[in-house]
């Protein structure tokens, strides 16, 4: 305080840095945030923002607080748990807002003006804040799942072709062709929204409706329900273009479509 009167400033020179650096983690959370909307990968955008939170945290609390330091750690370690354990996006919502929403301002709650405490006492801290800013997102996945559509008679596909009902359960068989409709665009290849890619399911799938539209309720024969935007995973993790003697022009790629189910 004194060194800063001597200068005549308001701000010191370590607190004018710090701040900087909190002015490039957010600049580059936005940048990832716009990317995403060209680029892909929103999925992971709540882990990043909880991540580079966490790193604004650590590089505070190393020239303060020794508190923001755990804190931060302990953020960085959420959000890359976020990616680690692959949560579902409203998961994903969930954690992050409980993280930055909750935890920020008890974090407030419990800064002790940079006095040196035992270790012992700072995991004590670390654990319980852990717990507090946790617990609500797994409430609210708790609570989400609890909700189980009502029951409704479980018809054919061609049934509910013929007759579609307020409310009913289609059975898609094994083996059903599952048309994916892919509009094309570019100066590449012809405009068309005609291109199908066939696919056959794996497994028999039961499809909630209500007036003749998905509510998003899905579940295996004999399994509990699921909802469908929180049990999905749809992946392409490569595509490859080829030109050979034998089969000429071919683009090749890899789709994954697997299911995080977790029963209600």
């Amino acid at each position: 305080r004194r060194a800063k009167q001597a200068r005549d400033e308001a701000w010191s020179f370590i607190h004018r840095q710090v701040l900087k650096v909190w002015w490039l983690l957010m600049s580059v959370g936005v940048l990832l945030t716009f990317a995403t909307f060209f680029y892909g990968g929103g999925y992971m955008i709540f882990a990043a923002w909880v991540v580079l939170a966490g790193l604004g945290l650590y590089i505070h609390g190393l020239f303060s607080e020794e508190l923001l330091e755990w804190s931060g750690a302990l953020l960085i370690a959420i959000g890359i748990g976020m990616l680690a354990f692959r949560l579902n996006y409203v998961a994903s919502q969930w954690v992050a807002a409980s993280t930055l929403g909750l935890g920020l301002p008890l974090l407030a709650a419990m800064l002790d003006r940079g006095r040196e405490r035992d270790v012992w006492l700072r995991l004590v801290q670390s654990a319980g804040w852990l717990l507090c800013v946790l617990i609500p997102p797994l409430l609210a996945q708790r609570m989400a799942y609890a909700h189980v559509p009502p029951e409704a008679p479980l018809v054919s596909l061609e049934e509910f072709r013929k007759q579609p009902a307020a409310q009913q359960v289609v059975l898609l068989p094994a083996g059903s062709s599952i048309p994916v409709k892919v509009e094309v665009s570019g100066n590449v290849f012809r405009a068309s929204s005609a291109s199908v890619l066939p696919l056959e399911l794996n497994e028999p799938l039961e499809i909630m409706m209500s007036n003749g539209q998905p509510t998003g309720d899905w579940r295996f024969p004999g399994e509990s329900w699921a909802l469908a935007r929180e049990a999905n995973w749809v992946r392409i993790p490569w595509i490859k273009a080829e030109l050979t003697p034998q089969k000429g022009p071919e683009i090749r790629t890899s789709l994954v479509v697997e299911t995080q189910h977790q029963p209600r």
